[in-house]
């Protein structure tokens, strides 16, 4: 953990601040744990419907069985999804006056199932959570693939280990910690994928009010002419883009999404993230924000969108990296547009490096890059 100034907080004395720092390198060499669920073509269907994702190789056995993927496969960029707890029943019910029993579905999305060890991730929460930095922020995520997921299949994570925690920082939505920790995904004993997350607990300023939404800020133009999707090349029968048709500095074409409520409370129930301020109109102002925000699995799943309805339902993508900047706000909209920078020879296949960026009216709200195998 980054050394800085003295923290003003009373409360991050130096105890404290020792106590964080022995978490970093946790997880090394400790027992992983299962997702809650099996990977289902229901639970595909609601990730695919929430971002309009029409690639067939989800939904479709037919189409999918003729492609790489050799049958219906979980889109790739909602990996984390499937280690959501979702939300859980509180174990105490409260009691009124008169004696009534009083039911709460885990108020604001924070208190849930929890598996019956705790994992790493959930253990540094704790320490964070237990001085007030309890409202959550992504704002890194990378995977690499080394194949999709299949409808049947029960995902095993291996321990989260800490690699580093840096803190504390004060940031335009309050003080707080970053955390980056990494694992890797398994089914049975063959790795599937892994995933590297970035993230901040923060407590907000008590102050804190973000500017609302806008109009989006305009998204400058290429001045060559963007590629049409594979809906648009092959009509009624869609076929994977071929490499040998696209070169460096080709860019894809634009995807508007606009960011309605129903949006952004649809990609977080699809990825069972119940966090409040994805969901929770009446306390979202008191964590610091105009009114609720997507969560990162639904852009991920956009991203994941917009680059296969280029690529075609034949493509695989290999790795992705995301980074989070402006939130997207319900009643804004988010601006897609993404380059062809490299392209390369791996391991037998043609890899296109593919650097995105979407803005919206705040400014810059996601970049990163996506490689597709072809």
């Amino acid at each position: 953990m980054s050394e800085g100034s003295t923290p003003a907080d009373p409360a991050l004395d130096d105890a404290y601040l020792a106590e964080v720092r022995g978490l970093i390198g946790r997880g090394v060499g400790q027992a992983g744990f299962d997702a809650p669920a099996a990977v289902s073509d229901a639970a595909i269907r609601r990730m695919v419907d929430a971002v309009g994702d029409r690639n067939p190789i989800y939904t479709d056995a037919k189409a999918a069985s003729a492609t790489r993927h050799g049958g219906i496969v979980a889109p790739p960029l909602w990996l984390y999804s499937w280690m959501m707890a979702g939300l859980g029943i509180e174990s105490d019910e409260a009691v009124l006056a008169d004696g009534t029993p009083l039911f709460r579905a885990a108020p604001g999305g924070q208190k849930r199932s929890r598996p019956a060890a705790p994992t790493v991730r959930d253990e540094v929460n704790a320490v964070l959570e237990s001085r007030g930095f309890a409202s959550p922020v992504v704002t890194d995520m990378s995977y690499t693939f080394d194949r999709y997921l299949r409808p049947g299949e029960l995902p095993r994570f291996s321990s989260w280990i800490v690699d580093d925690i840096v803190g504390p920082k004060t940031t335009k939505i309050g003080t707080g910690f970053f955390v980056s920790l990494r694992l890797e995904v398994f089914v049975g004993d063959e790795r599937v994928a892994s995933m590297v997350q970035r993230y901040l607990r923060v407590k907000p300023h008590a102050a804190s009010s973000p500017a609302g939404p806008r109009e989006p800020q305009p998204v400058p133009e290429s001045s060559e002419p963007a590629i049409a999707s594979w809906r648009d090349v092959s009509g009624d029968a869609p076929r994977t883009r071929a490499v040998d048709t696209v070169a460096i500095g080709d860019t894809l074409p634009g995807l508007v999404v606009d960011v309605s409520p129903t949006l952004v409370i649809a990609g977080a129930l699809a990825s069972n993230d119940f966090q409040d301020v994805h969901h929770d109109f009446l306390k979202i102002r008191e964590r610091g924000h105009p009114t609720v925000f997507m969560n990162m699995m639904t852009i991920s799943g956009l991203v994941g969108r917009f680059v296969t309805d280029w690529a075609g339902p034949d493509c695989m993508i290999r790795s992705h990296t995301l980074k989070l900047g402006r939130p997207n706000y319900a009643g804004d909209k988010l601006r897609l547009s993404a380059t062809v920078t490299r392209i390369e020879e791996k391991d037998g296949q043609r890899l296109v490096h593919l650097d995105f960026l979407g803005r919206n009216s705040l400014g810059k709200a996601i970049d990163g890059e996506v490689v597709v195998a072809f």
